[in-house]
């Protein structure tokens, strides 16, 4: 089993709420974590279907 983080070691920009449409229309609502740093990293997704 993985490890969960709660701290990141840079900051981080969380995005609350953000609408995803898919091509049939079905609405996902997502939380997007995106570290503040130069270099490119993954974004982190958190996905709610409706």
């Amino acid at each position: 089993m993985k490890e969960i983080v709660f701290n990141f070691k840079n900051k981080v920009r969380v995005i609350e709420n953000e609408w995803i449409v898919l091509k049939d229309g079905t609405k996902l609502s997502s939380r997007i974590w995106l570290p503040q740093v130069k270099e490119k990293v993954p974004a982190i997704f958190r996905i709610h279907s409706l």
